[in-house]
């Protein structure tokens, strides 16, 4: 410890800390008691849920705080989870009667064209199985045309059911970060330390 330097933190505090530091926010979600005391990180002791632990060197000041501030770690963790959730939330299309529209009308023009163009071609025939393989055809071109299905309902319901996988895998990682952080959790890691 360095002399003269008021620390946040002594030696044998019981912390919350985190160990995603590459990330734009940092989630103080693992417990730990620290070590030692620099002037501006700690070595600290990770408890982890599996009666492990290991030592994390380096650990600056503004990715621990004290167990005393869990609530505030708690709700800090939720505002993150929550914010998450509602990009994901936003990021999730709706289907307008415009887009429907713009799809009928665009298959309707294709599978038209392709009647003109088959009907010529079945005026031009000179051969009799030619001219009824082209009658056919024309035959299920109407009934496409008649029954036009719309991909985009499907596409964005792919695409949104992917968005709510996303907000699934958020939510149980929120589920997560706040149990490895509860009152039980602290008692029975600490609890195996003493």
């Amino acid at each position: 410890m360095v002399e003269g330097v008021d620390n946040l933190y002594k030696i044998g505090d019981k912390v919350l800390f985190s160990l995603n530091g590459q990330h734009q926010y940092i989630k103080k979600d693992q417990l730990g008691i620290v070590l030692k005391v620099f002037e501006m990180h700690c070595t600290i002791l990770h408890i982890t849920k599996h009666n492990g632990s290991s030592i994390y060197q380096n650990i600056g000041f503004d990715k621990i705080e004290h167990i005393s501030n869990r609530d505030k770690v708690q709700q800090d963790l939720m505002q993150h989870y929550d914010s998450r959730v509602a990009i994901q939330r936003l990021m999730m299309m709706v289907v307008t009667n415009e887009m429907k529209e713009d799809e009928r009308v665009r298959k309707y023009n294709h599978f038209k064209q392709q009647i003109i163009n088959t009907a010529k071609n079945m005026i031009a025939s000179e051969d009799d199985t030619d001219f009824e393989n082209k009658l056919k055809a024309i035959s299920e071109l109407k009934k496409h045309i008649f029954t036009i299905e719309l991909d985009i309902l499907s596409e964005i319901r792919k695409y949104n059911g992917r968005i709510g996988y996303n907000i699934k895998l958020i939510e149980n990682e929120r589920k997560r970060s706040i149990s490895d952080i509860s009152d039980d959790a602290m008692q029975d890691a600490f609890s195996r330390l003493d």
